[in-house]
């Protein structure tokens, strides 16, 4: 039986996160969606580095990063109280649907295989090590 995260007693499990850019143009903070939890994703991922994402607590979030041009970067995911932790990735020309997002993000897992489109590629996988939610996710 899943437990309820509302009606949790005690801190969640920790989500620490890191954020590799690969590729060679700043990512830029376009949009996020929060379904459960809070988070404040980086604005800024620059090129060929890396930025940390870390929340104390259980979540479900969606952010979209402007990779170039009109190529847009989705990662979004859940390591709610009672589930299996899940990551959805996904590079798009198009506005985000995030109802799609999450639907998708539902019936993914936790090492969803990579994306590859418009020359660039994502990956991330998410990893439960103790109460500690490791996500790691890249964009190339």
């Amino acid at each position: 039986m899943a437990t309820n995260p509302l009606s949790s007693s005690g801190p969640g499990p920790v989500l620490e996160g890191i954020v590799f850019n690969y590729s060679d143009n700043d990512l830029i903070l376009l949009d996020q969606r929060e379904w459960y939890g809070s988070v404040k994703p980086p604005q800024v991922i620059r090129k060929e580095s890396s930025a940390k994402i870390n929340y104390d607590g259980y979540s479900k979030v969606g952010v979209v990063y402007k990779a170039k041009n009109d190529i847009n970067w989705v990662l979004a995911w859940s390591n709610m109280s009672g589930e299996n932790n899940k990551v959805f990735i996904d590079i798009t020309e198009t506005v985000v649907d995030w109802s799609a997002v999450e639907m998708s993000l539902e019936k993914s897992t936790s090492h969803p295989p990579p994306v590859h489109k418009y020359g660039s590629t994502a990956t991330a996988m998410i990893d439960q090590k103790n109460d500690v939610a490791v996500l790691t996710a890249a964009f190339e």
